[in-house]
């Protein structure tokens, strides 16, 4: 599968599908981007996986194994609900210690997380830390040259050896919806991060965290994610809606500009998101 950023000529697509026939969209797939692991949801019955290749180019194509293992609850092996709350953290299992494989005899394991906001909120996740084994990138643009240049000189076998390490997140992988009544497929991380330099909000009241590791797993520090309710003051910047704030309980953020609850203050957890400590300051 040949693919420069997106994939325009080769892909794998990957579905669930369930019992009234409907299936929801997991994500597009090529060049040496392999997917995560994934263990069908609660009242699935089944995943479907669709390969579209066309004349031009080939590759040595895909390996997948699949395994069929008793149904879990709707969280998984850990995991949780949180609804009508002001804030929250979630972490990866053993944090801050490594995070390990499933159990003996099992091929996965994974960690389901359901967070519903107040009608009016949004739902901000500011990744503190984050560690996972993999790397979703792929190839950059200095890669991408590498492998153009072995493909003239027949030396694939090689390349392909060459980028192994780099393909994708197959042993471990956290997704995330941050709108899972949609059909967009959810965003696959893994790999490493600087201190605070992800963050992300949700487009509705809810957001949807998965983490699934495999009998391949060697495990890393994982993540820690502060989640906090924010006012939904409309589309467009926080900048462009400032003082906005409902005065009853609320709190503004003096950088970023999200309203959050006013009891958050000086609770010893960042809840304004990167680079905005306000909330701890004041």
């Amino acid at each position: 599968m040949v693919c420069i950023n997106v994939c325009l000529e080769d892909w794998l697509e990957m579905y669930v599908v369930y019992r009234d026939g409907s299936d929801r969209f997991l994500g597009r797939y090529c060049s040496f981007t392999a997917p995560g692991p994934v263990e069908s949801p609660q009242r699935a019955v089944g995943i479907r996986v669709f390969l579209h290749t066309d004349q031009e180019n080939v590759a040595s194509g895909f390996k997948a194994r699949y395994i069929f293992e008793a149904a879990k609850s709707v969280f998984g092996d850990c995991g949780g609900n949180y609804t009508g709350q002001d804030s929250g953290v979630i972490t990866s299992p053993n944090f801050p210690a490594n995070y390990h494989g499933p159990g003996k005899g099992l091929a996965s394991s994974a960690c389901n997380w359901y967070i519903t906001a107040r009608i009016g909120y949004k739902i901000l996740l500011n990744f503190e830390v984050f560690s996972v084994e993999g790397d979703p990138a792929g190839m950059n643009l200095l890669s991408v040259l590498v492998f153009v240049k072995a493909l003239v000189k027949n030396l694939i076998k090689n390349t392909y050896s060459m980028f192994h390490a780099g393909r994708g997140c197959p042993a471990a992988v956290l997704r995330l919806w941050t709108f899972p009544e949609s059909d967009a497929a959810p965003q696959e991380l893994c790999g490493e991060k600087l201190a605070e330099q992800w963050h992300y909000m949700s487009q509705g009241q809810t957001a949807r965290i998965s983490f699934t590791t495999t009998d391949k797993t060697i495990g890393a520090q994982g993540f820690r994610i502060v989640w906090t309710e924010v006012q939904d003051t409309g589309p467009g910047p926080p900048s462009s809606i400032a003082n906005m704030c409902e005065p009853t309980y609320h709190f503004m953020c003096e950088h970023s500009n999200y309203c959050i609850a006013e009891k958050l203050r000086c609770d010893n957890v960042k809840n304004c998101g990167p680079g905005d400590d306000s909330d701890e300051m004041h």
